[in-house]
C-alpha cells in the first residue's frame, strides 16, 4: 500500500455520525490542519440514530 500524499492543500471529511471524526481520524486532522492543511467536516445525519426516545 502506497502512503496518502502530502501535497494537497484541502480535504473533506465526511462522517455518518457526530462521533465518528473524534474516534476515527481526529489525530489525522489535527496533523493535517497543524501544517496549514484546510479540512471542511461534513455530518450526513443529524446524529440521532441509537438516543432512546428519538425516532
Amino acid at each position: 500500500m502506497e502512503p496518502v500524499p502530502e501535497d494537497w492543500e484541502r480535504a473533506l471529511a465526511i462522517v455518518a455520525h457526530p462521533d465518528d471524526l473524534e474516534y476515527g481520524c481526529s489525530a489525522a486532522i489535527a496533523k493535517w490542519t497543524s501544517q496549514g492543511k484546510h479540512v471542511v467536516e461534513l455530518l450526513a445525519t443529524r446524529g440521532e440514530a441509537g438516543i432512546d426516545g428519538m425516532a
